[in-house]
């Protein structure tokens, strides 16, 4: 009788096993089909799962290279004097602080600015996070060692591509963000 109950769970895990695979294989898959067939909703249901992962991170989209970028903050003092801070990974990953999934935000953000201020759907996204960083206590200049109550005015967000663009380029490379 043992030995009827063990082989009957070994049965029900093999019965269940491949099921069980195939669905995670289809839920892992659920950004890259939405892109294939260009059905954004399902790109953006795998994307919310958090288990579809989209491996375009070091890709050209729509023809920009996303981190491939020089990027700098620009701002003007109390005494009119212009000031540049070339934002590097050196600095970028030592002067930033918290876990990876903070300092990823602020980053994606800063280097997918163009592509994400062209989308109307992403667009809040991009300026809200902008703004949390970069105005009020503005928590990312203080991190890299500029003092928030120097700046007047606005901070602008500059990229630099190393790519050529072409000179129709859709791209928006400056960000003047202002926090009133």
């Amino acid at each position: 009788m043992m030995f009827l109950k063990k082989t009957n769970e070994k049965n029900l895990k093999d019965t269940l096993r491949y099921p069980v695979f195939i669905f995670l294989m289809i839920v892992g898959c659920l950004q890259m089909m939405g892109d294939v067939f260009k059905i954004q909703s399902l790109k953006a249901f795998g994307l919310a799962l958090q288990a579809s992962p989209a491996p375009k991170v070091f890709t050209a989209h729509n023809g920009f290279e996303t981190y491939s970028s020089e990027f700098f903050l620009d701002w003007n003092d109390w005494n009119g004097a212009k000031h540049s801070l070339k934002i590097t990974p050196k600095e970028y990953y030592h002067g930033i602080l918290g876990p990876y999934n903070r300092r990823n935000a602020y980053g994606a953000a800063l280097s997918y600015g163009p592509i994400l201020s062209a989308n109307e759907t992403t667009r809040p996204m991009f300026e809200s996070v902008a703004k949390f960083a970069l105005c009020n206590d503005a928590p990312i200049l203080s991190e890299l060692g500029v003092n928030p109550k120097d700046i007047k005015g606005p901070v602008t967000i500059r990229l630099q591509p190393r790519q050529k663009l072409p000179s129709d380029s859709q791209w928006k490379l400056k960000y003047e963000i202002s926090c009133f």
